[in-house]
């Protein structure tokens, strides 16, 4: 299978990610053979960048500046409402597979 449109480093990347993934699998299978609780740590990240729109990469955030700026004041009744705010950033999911003791392996980052 080829498409003209894969790179080397579109193929490097998931290659690598798929290596990773393997690693975490069996440190969790080690670990559930050993009976030891095995952790999936969740980490949902983003940057804002809300004056670089030229730079490479950047899509729509949730800004989180935006919304604490939307809340309700105190002596204001009237906050304004609308639609969530998005400007220009970066946002990644990672997953960590920890124990409660030992390295911890990343299944994909």
């Amino acid at each position: 299978m080829r498409s003209p449109e894969w790179t080397y480093t579109l193929i490097q990347r998931f290659l690598w990610q798929r290596f990773l993934w393997q690693r975490a699998q069996e440190h969790l299978d080690t670990l559930a053979a050993a009976g030891k609780t095995a952790l999936v740590i969740w980490d949902e990240s983003g940057i804002e960048k809300p004056e670089s729109i030229a730079l490479e990469g950047l899509g729509p955030v949730r800004s989180s500046k935006a919304a604490r700026l939307k809340r309700i004041k105190p002596g204001y009744f009237n906050p304004p409402g609308g639609p969530p705010v998005f400007v220009p950033g970066r946002q990644w999911i990672s997953l960590v597979v920890a124990g409660l003791e030992g390295v911890p392996s990343l299944p994909w980052a």
